[in-house]
């Protein structure tokens, strides 16, 4: 509400979805480094040929691997985030679709590219790493 009204409103938070939500503009900092700073849609910018495809494998089920059309490929525990090119989207449903008749992924789902999708590239180009590499030295 005091937003709203015009005051400036400082929200601090590690959740990228409840700063997506809350948010008309965003800074990113990193080690205390500023690297980024916008609109959500600012941010997401990088990414907008891309779609977002989640995977939640069956128990016990192996990640499969990515087929090749598939960009960036994130398997963590029982599930895999996977980035698409948008024109590949049939092909993106088809191949999860299959990897679902096949038994090993219970679901999933193809949607536009989030706030934490755009974070984990920022933030691993600002460290000059790739997208996984970045995930795993946050998770050291």
């Amino acid at each position: 509400m005091l937003a709203d009204e015009g005051a400036a409103v400082l929200l601090v938070t590690h959740n990228v979805t409840e700063a997506e939500r809350s948010v008309d503009r965003l800074a990113i900092l990193d080690r205390g480094r500023l690297i980024a700073e916008g609109t959500p849609g600012e941010l997401k910018a990088g990414l907008a040929d891309d779609l977002r495809l989640e995977l939640v494998f069956e128990p016990g089920a192996p990640a499969p691997r990515p087929a090749g059309f598939v960009g960036r490929y994130l398997p963590n525990g029982s599930r895999a985030i996977a980035m698409v090119p948008a024109d590949r989207a049939g092909m993106a449903v088809e191949w999860a679709e299959g990897l679902r008749r096949s038994g090993s992924v219970e679901e999933f789902s193809l949607t536009p590219v989030t706030l934490e999708d755009a974070y984990i590239e920022i933030v691993g180009r600002a460290d000059g790493l790739t997208a996984r590499e970045s995930l795993d030295e946050r998770a050291a």
